[in-house]
């Protein structure tokens, strides 16, 4: 099955030109499929080539209020996003939403593995956010594998609020493949060695297990956070034909 690794970041605060400006020089300075090539401004259908320089303005336009902006990769001939932001107009109600998406096949080694969570964690603390998931998404449907909608993802970066509302002792002693304090008093837990793995039959009754004994869900509630797993118009967006369009010359 052709898949997508997505990861989302919600941000219940007004995000700054200053963090878009971070998350992409750690995507460019990755190289790759991690590495945005062109962009879709707000409002607009035209690509713009933005290896040389970014246009002039662009970030504080990401960053406008109910704006929704792409950056895309190209990939066998054709563009595809490699990050998607959608700013709310009223984070602290209903958070901001920042979308990773790559090939599935970047997890080719322990290596990459490292890699993409180090670069999960990056964007988590640019954005202060207060919880961040990344999964594995079926192109064809948009959809993660596993049908009952686990709040708990592959890997998951959970806020200091959330971690204060659950207590950490719970998420540590968890029986998750990797569990980490993170700078900001968040913690990042990964519950198998790849995304893959915590797809299957037997990762989603363990993903199901952690979730229940920490009490993650009511955490996240408690939080003012969605219960509900964002929609992933990213990796949507990727599974369609993307036709051929113009590119404006490097400004």
């Amino acid at each position: 099955m052709a898949a997508l690794l997505s990861a989302h970041f919600l941000a219940s605060h007004p995000v700054r030109s200053g963090m878009v400006r971070a998350i992409l020089d750690t995507l460019v300075a990755q190289g790759g499929p991690y590495e945005p090539l062109l962009v879709r401004r707000a409002g607009g259908d035209t690509l713009q080539n933005i290896v040389w320089s970014r246009p002039a303005g662009l970030l504080d336009e990401v960053t406008r209020e109910g704006t929704h902006t792409t950056f895309l990769r190209v990939a066998d001939g054709r563009p595809q996003p490699v990050l998607s932001m959608q700013i709310s107009r009223s984070p602290r109600t209903r958070p901001s939403l920042v979308t990773l998406t790559l090939p599935d096949d970047v997890l080719s080694s322990t290596q990459e593995v490292e890699r993409i969570l180090g670069v999960c964690k990056g964007l988590y603390l640019f954005l202060e956010s207060p919880w961040a998931t990344v999964r594995v998404v079926d192109t064809v449907s948009g959809e993660t594998p596993d049908a009952r909608r686990l709040r708990v993802q592959w890997a998951n970066y959970f806020g200091s609020g959330v971690v204060a509302h659950v207590g950490p002792a719970r998420l540590l002693t968890s029986l998750a493949f990797i569990v980490e304090i993170l700078p900001d008093g968040g913690i990042m837990l990964v519950t198998h060695a790849t995304p893959r793995g915590a797809e299957t039959s037997e990762g989603q009754t363990l993903r199901a297990h952690i979730e229940e004994s920490t009490g993650i869900g009511e955490a996240l509630r408690a939080a003012g956070l969605p219960w509900e797993q964002p929609e992933d118009a990213a990796a949507r967006e990727t599974a369609l034909r993307i036709r051929r369009r113009p590119i404006r010359g490097r400004s």
